[in-house]
């Protein structure tokens, strides 16, 4: 057994304080699912590709919209594929949590 120095001893609580002392890390924005972003796709898609100005408040694109914890449509472009960033317009997406 080896017997270790109060500095050593020292550092590893100091270390172990560090680390599980912590309080756990909380994003910004809390997290929005591969399906919540799909029902964004679909239900807000005329609005997104720019062929509506608005949408109801008490449509089935706002519900969906209110489905993501937050209404966090960053979380929602975030999760958007290569070729849905081509088609759809990230500013509308964002625009969306004002609007609903």
């Amino acid at each position: 057994m080896m017997v270790h120095g109060r500095g050593e001893i020292l550092l590893v609580l100091i270390v172990c304080a560090i680390v599980f002392l912590q309080p756990p890390v909380m994003g910004k924005f809390p997290t929005c699912t591969a399906t919540q972003k799909r029902e964004i796709l679909m239900q807000c898609r005329l609005f997104i590709l720019e062929a509506e100005s608005s949408v109801p408040k008490d449509g089935p694109c706002c519900e969906a919209v209110r489905a993501v914890p937050n209404r966090n449509m960053k979380c929602v472009v975030v999760l958007l594929s290569d070729p849905e960033k081509k088609r759809f317009k990230e500013e509308r997406i964002l625009s969306l949590k004002n609007f609903c």
